[in-house]
């Protein structure tokens, strides 16, 4: 027996010794087929998915059609060789993708079909807290990944139906808050939920009694009787209204209320006091303390109307401001600045604010940190044993 190995495209003549016989092999290239075949796959939106098979030959190169038509390759559409295996990779999938793929290679052909479901909405961008003021309008925003979703909003766990003072779509709008308000507030779509707090600070606003007053209207003697004017002319009736809260007027004829028109123009001189608010602090700390040779800010909230006038103390004298004790205020907050504090720094400061409301006062403790200093003498002794110095 004489076995043979044969290279691909190659021809060879073999003699028998001892016989008058000889032989003519011929070797030819195998035809290009797939020997492991392609694979359904089932998955969801913006996954990442990769058909695989394998041929009988190396570094070869395949066709790729999607429903009958040659694939085009992208960024996001990608085919890789790797000796006998070939692979079409496709990224963040779209319902689009879907449908049936094949790889050709020569006259074989392998076939499997790519199903996608619909990704569950989800939030690509949370709820966050929220602190306003009072009377402040709220506002929380999130994102989800699709643009069409079925969004609602909850209060404390019950469902916000829009109204007045919700405006709802991806953001909700809360206006006008109260401390009511304040609690737990979620975006829900389908089963997933993204929560946030909403947090109130209210104006710590004091009102005189004396600063509310009753309506009042004073119509002009001049038309305490009938009124004639001529067809054309321009007719006009005055009112002064006062109180506080500012009053509401309604204009009446033959009992129906008038509206203002390009006809009928309708003004209400209304005179009413300022708001008077006797001044009150909000401090969150009473005491600070500071590392010698560090500067300090002490930041007082305040409330008042009109602006108050401040003044500091210093162990119950008049604070002097200089280089590096300086004092400042705005509408709302009060400032002292001590800067590379040292023991002087060392008291008790008051604040004293003043308006024509009314006046307040507070005390604040500063706490210088440092070393201490080196004992001072001379050192007076009443009396001395063998075991104690008094």
């Amino acid at each position: 027996f004489l076995t043979f190995f044969c290279l691909l495209f190659s021809f060879f003549v073999y003699f028998c010794a001892g016989a008058e016989h000889e032989s003519v092999l011929c070797c030819s290239e195998e035809n290009l087929r797939i020997i492991v075949p392609l694979e359904d796959i089932d998955t969801q939106e913006k996954s990442t998915v990769s058909f695989s098979c394998k041929v009988n030959r190396l570094n070869a190169t395949l066709k790729w059609l999607k429903a009958g038509e040659e694939v085009s390759f992208s960024k996001f559409v990608v085919y890789r060789v790797d000796k006998h295996k070939h692979t079409l990779t496709v990224k963040d999938c779209t319902l689009a993708d879907e449908g049936e793929y094949t790889a050709v290679a020569g006259d074989s052909k392998s076939t499997a079909e790519l199903v996608i479901s619909e990704a569950p909405t989800d939030f690509s961008v949370h709820l966050k807290d929220q602190t306003i003021t009072e009377f402040e309008d709220a506002e929380f925003t999130c994102k989800l990944t699709k643009e069409k979703a079925n969004v609602k909003w909850y209060r404390n766990g019950r469902e916000i139906r829009e109204g007045p003072r919700y405006s709802i779509i991806c953001t909700l709008r809360i206006k006008e808050c109260r401390p009511d308000d304040e609690c737990e507030y979620a975006c829900g779509v389908d089963e997933k939920r993204s929560r946030a707090r909403l947090f109130v600070e209210g104006e710590l606003l004091q009102v005189l009694l004396y600063d509310i007053e009753e309506p009042k209207l004073d119509v002009d003697s001049s038309y305490s009787n009938n009124v004639v004017v001529m067809a054309g002319e321009v007719f006009k009736l005055e009112a002064n209204v006062t109180g506080r809260p500012i009053p509401s007027l309604v204009w009446t004829k033959e009992e129906k209320e008038l509206e203002d028109t390009a006809k009928i123009e309708i003004n209400v001189p209304v005179v009413a006091k300022d708001l008077v608010i006797s001044p009150t602090f909000k401090l969150l700390f009473s005491a600070f303390s500071v590392l010698a040779g560090d500067d300090l800010k002490i930041d007082v909230p305040y409330a008042a109307c009109p602006k108050a006038t401040a003044t500091w103390f210093k162990d119950g004298v008049v604070l002097k401001e200089t280089t590096r004790v300086n004092a400042q205020a705005t509408e709302k907050n009060l400032l002292l600045v001590i800067k590379e504090a040292c023991r002087d720094d060392v008291g008790t400061y008051t604040i004293k604010l003043t308006n024509n409301a009314g006046e307040a006062a507070t005390d604040i403790i500063v706490v210088v940190l440092d070393k201490p200093g080196p004992p001072t003498g001379p050192i007076k002794l009443d009396e001395v044993t063998a075991d104690s110095v008094v």
